[in-house]
């Protein structure tokens, strides 16, 4: 019999794989629909922060790139732009 996983994604995925076999026999292993429905309705709940977690670690990851590429690009101008100020 399978065990619920460590990971967040692991028991996302474990439960989004289990809901409809759940909701099939749901009678004959003691569960109910409204039960079912519930659990349904938190693993949905559960796999939209998760990807908007990702989503915001992704759009954070890409600020830092672009604040990385416009630093590393007005850096060496300012430093010539004073080099050549002096001569």
């Amino acid at each position: 019999m399978p065990t619920v996983p460590d990971t967040r994604i692991g028991k996302i995925e474990f439960y989004e794989s289990h809901l409809d076999p759940w909701l099939a026999a749901g009678g004959a292993i003691g569960l109910s629909t409204g039960s079912i429905t519930a659990q349904a309705d938190r693993v949905a709940a559960a796999r939209a922060a998760y990807d908007a977690h990702l989503a915001a670690e992704a759009a954070a990851r890409a600020g830092i790139a672009v604040r990385s590429i416009e630093a590393a690009s007005t850096t060496p101008a300012a430093t010539t732009s004073e080099h050549d100020a002096r001569d």
